[in-house]
């Protein structure tokens, strides 16, 4: 082989392996990092959701969200549907946190919508009226609500009641003083939801609950909840076990007929993945990994090292050409 064809290969194969290592984003929350959607983007909910319909129709509209602006609609209707998030997330450790919220137009007769994590894809087989309970992913750890109340979610478990109510198994943070919660302190049915779920343990996790009455325009009746609820040591065997897991969005009947500003906080060493460009606000450092250094965390040390390697080929193939060389001239 002579020098030039030793010199293409060495470059050829270099090239090759830094090629292979071409880039995918990701964010690795340094602090609280926050991923939102407020549905004013047209198709942003077919470009950056996956969903399942099982009844109904659910769409983003131009309209009837926070101050009138983009929502996703029930149309009025009742429905059970899924829609999940293509960004994903990791497992924190332990200390780590997470806090969804959202704000809800609940009008209808019976019904709930919610939100939580999921680390199954919308389907038939993974989204189900669960043991009886609103429709929502089957191994969830999350909320449904309406106006009345609440149901909490962990995996084939279902727990709630009313906003007014002590209910066994459930910490009672602060019971409003009426039934009728939403009619009562909201003037045209809105309302703010915040779960929280935060890991405590290797384990398990405690989640929470709380209920903001407010209008149209997004204004808080009050700074503080009207009703707030938590349930502690919360074990999530498969969300536990899933290399990643997803936020969703659930529809159950017919009760919330537009929903709005979705946004999931991040806290403690949480890292996302695939988020919509623009999507992310708050302490979050974009790295560059790719699968051949998922485990590395695609360092510079990483890169350098493969390219250290290609190059020595080269310079090993510069040797032996060199020794043949000097075989021929003696």
């Amino acid at each position: 082989m002579n020098f030039l064809k030793i010199a293409r290969f060495s470059v050829a194969l270099t090239i090759g392996v830094l090629a292979s290592l071409t880039p995918a984003q990701m964010a690795s929350a340094a602090g609280s990092t926050t991923l939102s959607y407020n549905f004013d983007a047209a198709g942003q909910l077919t470009n950056d959701f996956q969903s399942y319909v099982d009844s109904g129709t659910v769409n983003q509209a131009a309209n009837g969200g926070i101050n009138d602006t983009g929502s996703i609609s029930t149309n009025e209707g009742a429905a059970n549907a899924v829609f999940q998030p293509k960004a994903k997330f990791t497992i924190g450790p332990v200390g780590s946190s997470y806090s969804f919220s959202s704000f809800m137009k609940s009008t209808g007769p019976n019904g709930y919508s919610g939100f939580g994590f999921t680390a199954t894809t919308p389907s038939a087989a993974t989204d189900s009226n669960v043991n009886g309970g609103p429709f929502r992913p089957i191994d969830a750890l999350g909320i449904s609500v309406h106006g009345g109340g609440y149901v909490f979610h962990n995996e084939n478990v279902n727990t709630g009641a009313n906003w007014d109510v002590d209910t066994v198994g459930v910490t009672t943070v602060k019971k409003t003083s009426n039934p009728d919660l939403l009619g009562t302190f909201s003037p045209d049915d809105w309302y703010r939801i915040i779960f929280k779920i935060e890991r405590t343990t290797a384990t398990t996790f405690d989640i929470g609950v709380e209920v903001f009455p407010c209008n149209s325009a997004g204004v808080l009746v009050a700074e503080t909840p009207e009703a707030s609820f938590r349930m502690l040591d919360q074990a999530a065997p498969t969300l536990l076990a899933a290399d990643y897991i997803y936020t969703y969005i659930n529809f159950s009947g017919f009760r919330v007929t537009n929903f709005d500003n979705y946004a999931t906080t991040v806290d403690g060493g949480v890292e996302v993945e695939g988020a919509p460009e623009g999507s992310l606000t708050g302490d979050f450092q974009e790295e560059e990994r790719t699968d051949d250094l998922a485990n590395t965390g695609g360092s510079a040390e990483s890169i350098a090292g493969v390219s250290a390697l290609a190059l020595g080929m080269i310079g090993l193939g510069l040797v032996v050409l060199r020794s043949k060389r000097r075989s021929t001239r003696n």
